[in-house]
């Protein structure tokens, strides 16, 4: 039986949009939730910073060669899906504040799947200025996910 990966990114997107609805019903600005792509100009405050965002990338997986399967993964694991979210906002301290939305939301697909996402190794996670923004100011970090799905 095929792994179907839209269903896996379509749920991981459903865990997010419900965190960040969660936390605006508990007061928390709102944080916008993209899919694989991000408007031109995303939405500001009256400082024309912009408002915080966070985006799911996905990716298509790879098979993992039988090989590979029985040593490393016990024989258990079809395919490597490495989907990626984007945190971003205004200044760097609301992208840090995105984090444990983040978090939360990758804790609550893991409880609600067959499949555990792990954050990948990869060093100091910064966030960092969009070179390519100048009259609304943005930073950016981004959190690579992994996880192994099996048939």
């Amino acid at each position: 039986m095929a792994i179907d990966i839209a269903a896996e990114h379509a749920r991981l997107l459903a865990c997010l949009r419900q965190m960040a609805d969660d936390r605006a019903t508990m007061g928390y600005d709102p944080v916008s939730i993209y899919d694989s792509s991000v408007p031109d100009r995303p939405p500001v405050d009256s400082a024309r910073r912009v408002k915080p965002y966070i985006v799911l990338w996905g990716d298509i997986g790879r098979d993992v060669p039988y090989g590979e399967r029985s040593v490393t993964h016990a024989g258990t694991t079809d395919v490597d899906w490495q989907p990626q979210l984007t945190l971003a906002a205004g200044l760097p301290t609301w992208v840090l504040g995105l984090v444990p939305l983040a978090r939360d939301t990758i804790a609550a697909f893991n409880t609600s799947s067959q499949a555990y996402l792990m954050e990948e190794d990869g060093g100091p996670r910064r966030p960092t200025k969009d070179p390519d923004e100048s009259d609304t100011p943005r930073y950016y970090s981004v959190l690579p996910l992994r996880t192994f799905l099996s048939s």
